[in-house]
């Protein structure tokens, strides 16, 4: 008798602890998820934050409504264009600290796509040359300048571009072509297809 209560309790101390254990991991599993999905919403709200504040909007429509040429590097270096160029610099800025989170994976890239990737991907387009610009001349800069003006943002860039076109149900940009190539092909000012 005393072999089997030995059994019986030890029987049921294992249950007992097994159904303690069980309730443990799914209450672990349930706060990992309720944690993983508290720093999503936060580094959403983070770029929202960022990217549509009222100053943020008036320098995008400012972009948007200048002619891609004036937003050049050589014409916004000229007397009186330096709040433009301010513009510029400060919004490819808050693009390029957004682009960092999505590179770096504190942001997921298909809830910053959704939210603004066609806002980000606009924006690129008409300041391409700007970059293109800074990089050229940072290259001229011999031993100062290493890494490419705005990497971050081109990643996303690229990135994006084929989810983008294939939203508009446009033809796929191919990724050996140069990000400018690409934003050309998606927003129609490179007629020609690219391979």
């Amino acid at each position: 008798m005393t072999g089997e209560f030995w059994q019986l309790s030890s029987w049921v101390a294992t249950t007992f602890g097994s159904i303690i254990a069980v309730v443990a991991l799914i209450c672990l599993a349930v706060q990992i998820w309720l944690q993983r999905r508290e720093r999503r919403l936060a580094a959403l709200d983070a770029m929202y934050a960022e990217l549509d504040t009222h100053e943020a909007r008036v320098a995008r429509g400012v972009i948007y409504n200048a002619r891609q040429e004036g937003l050049r590097l050589s014409p916004l270096m000229k007397d009186g264009e330096e709040a433009k160029r301010r513009i510029v610099e400060d919004t490819l800025a808050s693009l390029e600290r957004v682009a960092y989170r999505v590179v770096t994976k504190q942001i997921p890239s298909d809830d910053a796509f959704d939210l603004y990737g066609p806002v980000m991907l606009s924006v690129a387009y008409k300041l391409w040359p700007f970059i293109e610009d800074q990089r050229d001349m940072r290259r001229k800069t011999l031993g100062v300048h290493k890494l490419p003006y705005r990497r971050y943002l081109e990643s996303v860039v690229r990135k994006w571009i084929p989810q983008y076109a294939k939203a508009l149900r446009k033809c796929r940009a191919s990724d050996r072509v140069s990000t400018s190539q690409m934003l050309n092909a998606v927003f129609e000012i490179d007629k020609d297809p690219l391979k």
